[in-house]
Order: C-alpha cells, then sequence, then structure tokens
C-alpha cells in the first residue's frame, strides 16, 4: 500500500509541473488507494509524453522512438517513419551547432506520414498531379522526407 501511496504522490507531483508548464491548469490524479498501477503508468505516461527532450545528445535513437510509439501518437508513425523524423533532428542539430529540443505533442503537430497514394491525394491540384510534380511544388515550402517503402514524411506545411 505504501508503495501505491508513493507512487500516487510522485505522479501528481509530475503531472501538475509539467501541465502549470503547458497550460496553466493542474490534472487531477486520482489519490485512492483502489487506483491501479495501470492508472498510475497512464499518469506517468502523460509526463512523459509532455516533457521536452533535447535531440540527439540527450536521447538515443531507441528511447526516441519508444517514447513516440508509448504515446497517444504512436500510431501516427511508421518505425520507418520514426526513425527518419530522428535522423532529421539529428542532422538539423550537426547542421546548427545546438540541441534541438523538442516533445511528443510537437511532433505530432509538425510532422505527417503519408503513403504514396494519400501523399498525392492529399497535396496534388490541377497544376501538379503526379508524384513527381507534387514533390517539386511542396518542397518550394516545406521539408518532405521520401522513405524507402515509398512513404512520405511531410513537415507542417
Amino acid at each position: 500500500m505504501k508503495h501505491i501511496l508513493t507512487k500516487i504522490a510522485e505522479a501528481q507531483a509530475l503531472i501538475q509541473s509539467a501541465d502549470r508548464e503547458a497550460d496553466g491548469t493542474d490534472r487531477v490524479i486520482p489519490t485512492d488507494v483502489e487506483s491501479s498501477e495501470q492508472e498510475l503508468d497512464d499518469c506517468f505516461k502523460i509526463v512523459r509524453d509532455r516533457q521536452s527532450f533535447y535531440t540527439p545528445t540527450s536521447i538515443s535513437r531507441s528511447e526516441f522512438i519508444n517514447i513516440l510509439k508509448d504515446s497517444e501518437y504512436g500510431h501516427y508513425y511508421t518505425d520507418e517513419g520514426m526513425n527518419a523524423i530522428y535522423d532529421y533532428y539529428v542532422k538539423r542539430s550537426r547542421d546548427t551547432g545546438e540541441d534541438i529540443e523538442t516533445d511528443v505533442d510537437e511532433i505530432a503537430v509538425d510532422w505527417e506520414e503519408f503513403s504514396e497514394e494519400e501523399f498525392i491525394s492529399q497535396f496534388s491540384d490541377r497544376n501538379h498531379s503526379t508524384l513527381d510534380e507534387v514533390v517539386k511544388y511542396m518542397e518550394e515550402w516545406t521539408t518532405l522526407i521520401p522513405l524507402p517503402s515509398g512513404r512520405w514524411l511531410v513537415l507542417a506545411y
């Protein structure tokens, strides 16, 4: 019982701190001893999802991918896409000489992954209807990452 009460107190403190930083509100954490371990683990997951991390120095590729997979956005990306996003931040960090601060919410807002068909359907118009035309058009105003499987990552457009 003491273990659960300690875990509740830790989760409450971490989440309230993260929430105040994010939006100025407090999240209510169940404080009864009847709370399941799963409920408490979910609370810690919320905190982990909302905490910023720096790529590449403070987080490894596997940690980055695990954080994304375990988040509510894990289904947004394939493993191939998550690896490519990590590589993007590592390259950007090397190019600028600075670590890149991000979090899973920001990644989910900034990046979308599409199959080739979805990509063409989403971004084609009467002047740009083939894959090459859409890519050329999109590259003028956003970052595109082609994946070996034929899928595409698109930075917020």
